[in-house]
């Protein structure tokens, strides 16, 4: 799993939290995984500006690639 360096536990740290508790929810679950904290990470989001200015945006992925996305829970759930 994919994770960041600075995955803790906190109040107000937005997605470093977030992170954190996805990953002790993944460790707890009994199935083997690998969570991994890069450090850094950077996506040139420069190169797709000017033809996205023109009405085109292109991607890796075909046309009818669907990319399934994860979903917050908070478990377990608060009274």
């Amino acid at each position: 799993m994919q994770s960041t360096y600075g995955a803790r536990q906190g109040d107000g740290i937005g997605d470093l939290s977030v992170l954190y508790e996805f990953e002790r929810l993944a460790e707890a679950s009994g199935i083997p995984a690998a969570i991994n904290r890069g450090a850094h990470y950077y996506t040139n989001v420069d190169m797709p500006l000017e033809p996205a200015r023109k009405g085109m945006i292109t991607t890796a992925f075909p046309e009818d690639f669907i990319l399934p996305m994860p979903i917050s829970v908070r478990w377990p759930p608060r009274a």
